[in-house]
């Protein structure tokens, strides 16, 4: 549930950088590290300044998979996941075709 949680804010913040940088049509590197100050800021000021460092048991134990680290086998997977759309999905297509030359 949390990492849906944690996939859902990532995808609707970056929904939020995409619209700035298209209404605003400001170079996509100034309203990312704009952004990330703005959210970093309302983390800070929702948490009282509190980290959020703690990484759950599961990630951090000494679990293995076919004696590979789990955080490994994580990475790994969300890695074949993102080619695999990136690479095989029009989806994945349509992405890329979002780059940042709006001639192209």
């Amino acid at each position: 549930m949390a990492l849906l949680l944690a996939g859902g804010f990532g995808a609707a913040l970056g929904a939020i950088n995409a619209l700035l940088i298209h209404s605003l049509k400001a170079p996509p590197v100034i309203v990312t590290i704009a952004t990330m100050t703005f959210y970093f800021s309302m983390l800070m000021f929702c948490t009282g300044g509190a980290p959020l460092y703690d990484l759950p048991d599961w990630f951090t134990t000494k679990r293995t998979v076919l004696m590979v680290p789990l955080p490994v086998v994580v990475a790994a997977t969300v890695l074949g996941v993102t080619a695999f759309l990136l690479n095989r999905l029009s989806l994945g297509r349509q992405l890329f075709g979002l780059g940042g030359n709006p001639e192209a």
